[in-house]
């Protein structure tokens, strides 16, 4: 419940926030040229490939 009310009200907001982010650069590819940026999206696969190896060695049943 709690996240979908955070989606709710949030979502308008960072919207408007990333279009006019993307507006004043003119492309989404250049947010990927940053170096601190692919650290993060390598952090977040790894964190989420792990969880996956983590649910095939024990599952819950």
């Amino acid at each position: 419940m709690v996240p979908a009310l955070l989606g709710a009200v949030l979502g308008p907001i960072l919207e408007s926030r990333l279009h006019q982010a993307l507006g004043t650069s003119g492309s989404a590819w250049e947010f990927l040229e940053r170096p601190i940026l692919l650290v993060f999206i390598f952090l977040m696969l790894l964190a989420i490939g792990l969880d996956f190896h983590a649910l095939r060695r024990n599952p819950r049943s």
